[in-house]
């Protein structure tokens, strides 16, 4: 080293030249800069594994699929009123910062210089501000200003969420923290990041589970630049009283996505399996889960097991055998610690000599017809059934209804379309009936086809749900008498599959092909929204931005059913339905995005509340896809359903009753187009 002031040799360590007595600073050696992570944008989600249980029972066996607890940290920030679902980064647990040995100081040199020069004063002390964290309070909820919700130490099982709220002074911009959570003393979710709020103030982090947070001891730790500043504890209450099991149904398939296929509580002979799925909650730890199938009243299998699944869920059971299942009556118990918590029954109908059974689990139905008849099924659903030489022949047509019809008016179209290709077509009977426990109307009509042989036609028409199904019957009319009775046998075995709603009177419809209806056309810098092509569409240009329309009306109790389609922007922006909406601070709104996600929100007095925070769902169908959305209200109980399935049921009685609308939003990304069509509003 060279002594600054006149050149001389300094040896490295010392702190005045032995030339001139000049004083040598320190070499100063910069400090790594620490690494720091940014928080992301969505939290992850797992797949679910599965695992297998044998039971007794000959060639029987039980099947029971589970999977496994999910988990997720919301980073340190103030809630947006439509939250981003964000990952969880794992770091590293810092570890205690080193302290350097002080080095010792050697004494200064004599100065050759007659004139001693004085030693320097010392450098002044920087002022430093030691960051401070205040009073953790565990809550199940945060308002907009940071206020706890039902706070609490200890909270019930089955409780989805928990946010720490805490009061925070000292800290600077740039600095850097850690939020370690801990189960029962072993590390679940850390997370780290760089300081970026104000100096002081009030601030929160969140752990939570779709499922319902494990039971046990949790505890948290906050850090700032590697020293540990706060913790505390709560409890999540174990739910081994409260383990229930409950929405048993029947099923003769199972989906790729394990949905059930074929729900019902009749099936035909010649099965060889039946899955049981079932809706269960506080199911974390539970031990001695019998499960026993019984057919006429007698044990044909059963099997123990231990629980390794999520607190709360979907499952299925599954019962068969090699050979077709015997025709009977089946029943499928559940128990835990001895106590009975789920059961159901179905039957499998006696065979019939001369005829073979046919399912279809795309359409939910399933009949008998005459052995040696040939099928082909279309995947429009059109089922055709007919003799080997085609002289006889039975269409079941399967539709969604586009507008809410009763079976008469629907019999009444297929005619009327009939009479645009045969003129001639007369009807010549009409009675009514039932299929399958449903009101049918039943004709009988005669046309002249194209080679000018004269035809018979019989129908049977009945709405299930939301879908209207037609039997047709044709032959030539000298063999009329004969098919008829063939016909009615076909019509008296055929059986619905499927769980659909009941349909019911229509308070409100809307096709969207009258530019002049009850819905706004609009046009600003943010949004756009009017009608496209028989369809109304909302589109959406700005960030953080919200845009709806409402037709004017007032519905209490109702089951309201559209279809959308995002059909361009972000797959992270959102669209769907507001209802019991009183204004514009206040209303329910339920929506869905383009990668899968889902939430209720309330807007009460302006400010907006999660009823349920962003979930994921396999029933919901990716931005450019068409999905089906449904509200069905009664009172304060409130249920979600996509394409035919159910996310979820909550109590809210906020709003009692409110007009309906449609919504698109964007957030971050400025963009999103979202299209509706064909809306209805029932009893």
């Amino acid at each position: 080293m060279k002594c600054p002031n006149c050149g001389a040799d300094v040896p490295t360590g010392d702190l005045f030249c032995g030339e001139c007595g000049n004083r040598i600073a320190p070499e100063e050696r910069p400090s790594p800069p620490p690494t720091l992570t940014s928080p992301p944008a969505k939290e992850p989600k797992r797949g679910l594994p599965k695992g297998l249980l044998i039971g007794a029972g000959g060639l029987l066996a039980l099947i029971i699929i589970a999977g496994c607890i999910l988990a997720a940290l919301k980073i340190f920030g103030a809630s947006d009123p439509t939250p981003t679902i964000a990952p969880t980064q794992v770091v590293q647990k810092p570890t205690d910062t080193p302290t350097l040995a002080p080095t010792d100081t050697p004494s200064p040199l004599p100065t050759l210089s007659p004139t001693p020069t004085p030693t320097p004063p010392p450098p002044a002390t920087p002022t430093t501000v030691t960051p401070v964290f205040e009073f953790i309070t565990f809550a199940t909820g945060v308002t907009d200003e940071g206020k706890p919700i039902d706070p609490g130490a200890t909270f019930p099982a089955g409780t989805i969420r928990v946010y720490a709220i805490f009061d925070y002074s000292g800290m600077q911009e740039g600095m850097t923290y850690n939020a370690y959570w801990y189960l029962d003393g072993e590390e679940t979710l850390n997370i780290s990041g760089e300081w970026n709020l104000e100096e002081e103030g009030s601030n929160w982090v969140n752990i939570y589970n779709d499922n319902g947070l494990a039971p046990g001891n949790y505890e948290l730790e906050l850090y700032i630049d590697d020293q540990l500043l706060l913790n505390n504890k709560f409890t999540i209450q174990a739910g081994l009283a409260g383990a229930t099991a409950t929405n048993v149904r029947f099923a003769l398939a199972e989906s790729e996505d394990d949905l059930p296929l074929g729900v019902g509580a009749v099936f035909p002979y010649g099965i060889t399996e039946v899955f049981g799925f079932f809706d269960y909650s506080g199911f974390e730890g539970v031990t001695e889960i019998e499960s026993t199938w019984l057919y006429e009243g007698e044990v044909s299998a059963s099997g123990y097991l231990d629980w390794w699944g999520d607190y709360s869920g979907t499952d299925r059971i599954r019962f068969w055998d090699d050979e077709p299942l015997a025709a009977g009556d089946y029943e499928w118990q559940m128990r835990i610690s001895g106590a009975e918590a789920a059961g159901g029954s179905f039957r499998i109908e006696e065979p019939v000599a001369g005829w073979t059974s046919y399912t279809n689990t795309d359409w939910d139905f399933w009949l008998l017809y005459p052995e040696g008849w040939d099928e082909e099924k279309d995947p429009d659903g059109v089922t055709l059934l007919s003799d080997a030489p085609g002289e006889l022949g039975v269409l079941v047509i399967v539709e969604d209804m586009v507008q809410p019809l009763t079976a008469e008016e629907k019999a009444a179209e297929v005619i009327d379309n009939l009479s645009n290709t045969y003129p001639d077509i007369e009807i010549v009977f009409s009675d009514s009936g039932l299929m399958d426990g449903e009101e049918a109307v039943i004709l009988g009509a005669t046309f002249t086809d194209d080679d000018g042989i004269l035809n018979s036609l019989l129908l049977a028409q009945a709405n299930h749900g939301s879908r209207t199904y037609a039997l047709m019957g044709l032959s030539e009319a000298d063999v009329a008498d004969s098919f008829g009775e063939t016909m009615g046998a076909i019509a008296d075995s055929f059986h619905f599959l499927g769980q659909t709603a009941p349909a019911a009177v229509t308070l409100f419809y809307e096709d969207f092909e009258t530019p002049t209806s009850s819905w706004a056309e609009k046009s600003d810098e943010n949004r756009e929204q009017g009608y496209l092509d028989g369809v109304y569409f909302i589109s959406v240009t700005a960030s953080d931005w919200i845009a709806w329309d409402t037709p004017g009306y007032n519905f209490d109790d109702f089951s309201l059913q559209v279809d959308t389609l995002q059909s361009s922007g972000d797959a992270g922006n959102a669209h769907g339905v507001l209802f019991r909406y009183v204004d514009g601070d206040n209303f329910y709104r339920f929506a869905i995005t383009g990668d899968g996600f889902f939430s209720l929100f309330k807007q009460e007095k302006g400010k907006w509340e999660a009823i349920i925070d962003w979930r994921e769902s396999v029933y919901i169908n990716p931005a450019g896809e068409l999905n089906h959305l449904g509200v069905f209200c009664r009172g304060d109980q409130i249920s979600l359903y996509t394409n035919g399935q159910e996310l979820v049921t909550v109590a809210d009685n906020s709003f009692a009753q409110g007009d309906i609308g449609l919504f698109a939003s964007a957030y971050d990304v400025p963009e999103i187009q979202a299209l509706f069509d064909e809306l209805w509003v029932t009893e």
